[in-house]
């Protein structure tokens, strides 16, 4: 009946230190390594930052909504982003919580957001992936899919993979939003893919208990 977070040491698996948290955690915990923050989300929509060696608390941020999702951290411009059932996704800075950007939605966000090379990519239950500009906070691009998208976006060898519940394994171009092909896999993909670059294997999870091993088919025309 009540949340909270916990550090284990890798080694020994003996607890270093555990906050309580009013209510259910459903996030992931996200590491911010040049602050040296663990920050994790509850259904309250409050955003709780520790010191991760410690576990002191640093500080708090509140929204409208339950954060159920992950985080993703920009480490080189010290941000920590993520989306809110209140129909956000959010820019804060590391150093102190204060918001840098909110970025209104259609539908709640129940996505774990990609950030890279100042940019954030997100997808949306209301059917969208879209590009962020983390430097403006302006929405860069949209790509429209068929169904809620659940799924962490991913880039691989210069293209954006995302699922949708409609069973489709997005390509798209990170720079434009354009499609550039797809698998279609007979149930939803929720939950976010896996790539290994040495073998070019892609890794993709269904709601159907579903494992699909991919290879991107290099021969043929991505319109």
């Amino acid at each position: 009946k009540q949340g909270g977070i916990a550090a284990l040491d890798l080694a020994t698996g003996e607890k270093r230190w555990s906050r309580n948290i009013p209510t259910l955690v459903h996030s992931s915990p996200a590491y911010a390594k040049r602050r040296g923050l663990v920050v994790v989300g509850s259904t309250e929509g409050v955003v709780y930052a520790f010191d991760a060696k410690s576990g002191e608390p640093q500080w708090t941020y509140k929204t409208d909504g339950a954060v159920r999702a992950g985080f993703s951290i920009d480490e080189e411009r010290g941000f920590v982003c993520f989306g809110s059932e209140d129909k956000h996704i959010y820019v804060l800075d590391t150093r102190d919580g204060a918001r840098v950007h909110a970025i209104e939605t259609l539908e709640p966000v129940y996505s774990t957001p990609f950030a890279r090379d100042g940019k954030l990519y997100c997808g949306l239950l209301d059917k969208r992936i879209i590009r962020i500009d983390l430097t403006s906070g302006a929405v860069e691009w949209v790509f429209w899919t068929s169904s809620r998208v659940f799924s962490m976006p991913m880039i691989a060898d210069d293209r954006l993979y995302a699922g949708g519940n409609d069973g489709r394994l997005y390509e798209l171009d990170p720079e434009t939003g354009r499609e550039t092909g797809f698998f279609q896999a007979t149930e939803r993909i929720v939950n976010a893919i896996a790539y290994n670059p040495r073998t070019k294997r892609f890794f993709v999870p269904t709601y159907a208990n579903e494992l699909y091993c991919l290879k991107r088919d290099d021969s043929a025309e991505h319109d």
